[in-house]
């Protein structure tokens, strides 16, 4: 039954390959590739690729190998305390490309329709929102392993600063509804593009009242310092067709890297 179920999957998309389209030559964001300023990317998750061997490109300016400070990382005790510093959430349906990157499936939206505040963050725009699969990141109460990692990538537009948003995936026997518009059907031929229009509203809740936070890195090559994030402390269903679809590709989720003696904030609503 399950190798009959994956091999549907597999058919049900083909026959959304003659609407994959190649990819527009630009984003809504210049940020929103940042990982990848080209498609196919020139990193991978196997072989001769696998992240371990990251470290050792220099010649094009990454920083797996230099800077410490990277991400994920195991979220564990101690926390510093911090309360009532929600995030804000302002999404919305909007134009998005789904995307096959060449190591995630990614999902542009136009820019400037969705975006997120805090106390520190005026204003941040999506520039674009993506999928690990399994987990990247761990938190307190769920198992190490888990189906999968969502990574809302937002840049403040006043200094390019990033603040990550990650929400963490377990599996369920339902699809998701609210995953289906950009799941169904994934394009997938290499660095095609569909576009459609859906409601990204539904994806995280108006206001976040609890998370982590912390500062890392990109999870991808150029492995760039700085960016924030914001990990949420429970964890979001995706159906286990869902799954095997983005599962199709393999698995694309960086190791766990060390903390570094980096403080981790547990920000709760009082």
């Amino acid at each position: 039954m399950r190798k009959l179920l994956l091999a549907l999957l597999i058919v049900g998309s083909s026959v959304a390959l003659g609407a994959d389209s190649k990819c527009p030559p630009t984003y809504a964001s210049p940020f929103a590739l940042a990982d990848s300023g080209n498609c196919p990317p020139n990193y991978g998750y196997s072989g001769y690729l696998v992240p371990e061997q990251w470290q050792f490109v220099t010649n094009q300016g990454w920083y797996c190998g230099t800077e410490k400070k990277q991400s994920p990382i195991a979220v564990v005790p101690p926390f510093e305390p911090e309360s009532q510093n929600p995030i804000k959430v302002a999404y919305k349906a909007s134009l998005v490309t789904v995307m096959n990157s060449g190591h995630d499936i990614r999902v542009i939206p136009a820019l400037g329709n969705n975006t997120i505040s805090t106390r520190e963050v005026p204003s941040a725009s999506l520039d674009e929102f993506h999928f690990h699969v399994p987990n990247e990141h761990t938190i307190p109460g769920y198992a190490e392993k888990l189906a999968g990692e969502m990574h809302f990538v937002h840049t403040d537009p006043t200094n390019g600063n990033l603040y990550v948003i990650a929400q963490l995936l377990e599996e369920s026997p339902d699809d998701n509804r609210d995953l289906s518009p950009f799941l169904n059907p994934l394009p997938i031929n290499l660095c095609g593009c569909q576009e459609t229009k859906a409601d990204l509203a539904p994806l995280l809740p108006e206001q976040i009242p609890g998370y982590y936070r912390y500062v890392g890195s990109l999870t991808t090559p150029d492995c760039r310092g700085g960016v924030t994030f914001f990990v949420l402390p429970t964890t979001m269903k995706i159906g286990k067709n869902q799954l095997a679809a983005l599962r199709h590709f393999g698995e694309n989720a960086r190791p766990r890297q060390d903390l570094d003696g980096r403080p981790i904030t547990r920000v709760t609503p009082e």
